[in-house]
């Protein structure tokens, strides 16, 4: 959308502005909507995150693929939770002595249960979530405010054109009318 708006204001093309500034507004609009949405079901949104990681856990526990098992460890060292809910998830998937690497602090050379991280991804996800939250919503605000701007600075820059390009249609048709007292 943008090259269409800066296209639009170098040949000075109003419809190409207008449809710029549609485009963006729809763009706008549609973004508050879903922002609107996901404020008002936050719950719903963390819930389905929470049952789609319940599930590549439960999967990568299967050993059905590697990919899982991979992103389990990445999500694990990353977040430094262990397990779904506590660290003794892993000891359902055969890890007996000890979790998997990725639940231990990168200082221990060695590590059991009790020195694994105890905290549970469910939880971390939750805390994420409620942490970043904020942060999340100014970024969205920064972008819809980005986007405004656009909008309004296409708009003066239509009618800059339209109001230009009159005055020049008036003058060039005063010269093909003859001049009559």
């Amino acid at each position: 959308v943008g090259p269409l708006g800066c296209y639009g204001s170098l040949t000075q093309n109003r419809c190409m502005l207008l449809l710029y500034f549609s485009l963006v507004t729809i763009i706008f609009l549609v973004e508050i909507i879903l922002a609107i949405i996901l404020y008002v079901k936050k719950d719903d949104v963390i819930s389905c995150f929470r049952v789609q990681f319940r599930d590549i856990f439960v999967s990568s526990m299967n050993h059905t693929d590697d990919s899982y098992l991979y992103t389990i460890n990445t999500f694990q060292k990353t977040v430094q939770c262990c397990g779904y809910s506590t660290p003794e998830d892993w000891k359902d998937d055969g890890f007996l002595e000890a979790p998997p690497a990725s639940c231990c602090p990168k200082s221990s050379p060695s590590c059991g249960y009790g020195e694994s991280f105890q905290m549970g991804c469910h939880d971390a996800i939750n805390d994420y979530v409620d942490s970043h939250t904020r942060y999340i919503g100014f970024g969205v605000l920064a972008i819809a405010i980005l986007q405004l701007a656009g909008v309004i600075f296409a708009t003066y820059l239509r009618s800059l054109i339209l109001k230009t390009l009159q005055p020049r249609a008036s003058f060039e048709k005063q010269k093909e009318e003859p001049c009559t007292m």
